[in-house]
């Protein structure tokens, strides 16, 4: 990373699988240089596809990017408080128009600011249920600087979020419907 200028920047974390699916090789290298100056990102993780990530951002001149292998769930929340912006990513591939990544979940739960390119159902869910998060279509450069743009850089407790989809109440929720099903009232 760069000196003591870098620092002063947003940080933006990713954390998760580098495979295919996420296409970080085909939406970082170009994503980072138009926002040269403007952010630094931080990836965490390991996957299928982390080397063609390394020589994309490598081959395109990228300095604002660095790269870390997996951490442990501790130092994962420790990186998270660091971030400004969590970032999430999801090529455009048919399978993923009808998911919703545990991921998405995970980051609403800090407060962070959140940065996804996703599409189909995941989009639809952010775009009506996180705030401050700013989606834009997988892969679109252009669209993703223009939805960093758009977010707060500040922590935003979520708390409606967190109680609608804590898993203690999502699970009371399913074994009420499966109760009601079995007592035949659905």
């Amino acid at each position: 990373m760069p000196g003591a200028q870098a620092s002063a920047l947003p940080l933006i974390v990713y954390a998760g699988n580098i495979g295919q699916g996420q296409e970080l090789h085909s939406i970082l290298p170009g994503l980072a240089r138009a926002l040269r100056g403007r952010a630094r990102f931080l990836v965490l993780g390991d996957g299928g596809r982390r080397e063609a990530l390394r020589q994309a951002l490598a081959e395109a001149g990228i300095d604002n990017v660095e790269m870390r292998p997996p951490v442990p769930r501790a130092q994962i929340l420790e990186l998270y408080r660091a971030a400004d912006i969590l970032f999430v990513h999801l090529g455009a591939h048919a399978a993923f128009e009808k998911v919703l990544p545990s991921k998405l979940f995970e980051y609403a739960a800090t407060g962070k600011p959140l940065l996804a390119g996703i599409a189909g159902y995941s989009a639809r869910f952010v775009s009506s249920e996180i705030s401050n998060a700013a989606v834009f279509g997988p892969g679109d450069v252009a669209a993703g600087v223009r939805a960093f743009e758009s977010l707060t850089l500040e922590c935003q407790p979520r708390s409606e979020f967190l109680r609608q989809y804590a898993r203690a109440g999502i699970s009371r929720a399913m074994a009420d419907d499966i109760l009601a099903l079995a007592n035949g009232r659905v």
